[in-house]
């Protein structure tokens, strides 16, 4: 016996783990649905896991809204702020900063303010046409 062969002698004795009448179809066919039931719990948990990150994300934009009602002026130059760094990110979150706090003054009052505001943005920095249409985007700019 060679030392690569010793081991081979020492499963001859033992059964074979499955059924020795199932076909390879039957075999392919059963690892399919296994797969199947494993991709279905899989997204099951990511669903679960999207949906949890969403409550959490509007539970913290509603704190933010309410941080917005007691003192809009500092929002409002955050906003400034945001645009003034640059950037197509900067641009759009200095958007959702104005139409989160249009939401939360809510009525005629948070849309004027915004609204100026998106004016006062969009006069100061008249070449980004991306802040630009940003605004336009959410409802600020005409």
């Amino acid at each position: 016996m060679r030392t690569g062969d010793r081991h081979i002698g020492a499963f001859t004795n033992r059964k074979p783990t499955s059924s020795l009448e199932r076909s390879l179809e039957a075999l392919i066919e059963a690892a399919d649905k296994l797969r199947e039931k494993a991709n279905k719990k899989q997204a099951k948990k990511a669903e679960a896991k999207a949906r949890r990150e969403a409550a959490k994300a509007e539970k913290q934009r509603q704190a933010r809204m309410e941080e917005m009602k007691s003192s809009p002026k500092t929002w409002l130059t955050q906003a400034e702020k945001t645009a003034a760094a640059g950037g197509t990110h900067n641009d759009k979150a200095a958007t959702d900063i104005l139409a989160d706090l249009r939401e939360a003054i809510g009525g005629d009052r948070g849309k004027k303010l915004a609204r100026d505001r998106a004016k006062k943005i969009a006069k100061a920095h008249p070449t980004l046409n991306m802040l630009k249409s940003s605004l336009r985007k959410g409802g600020l700019l005409d």
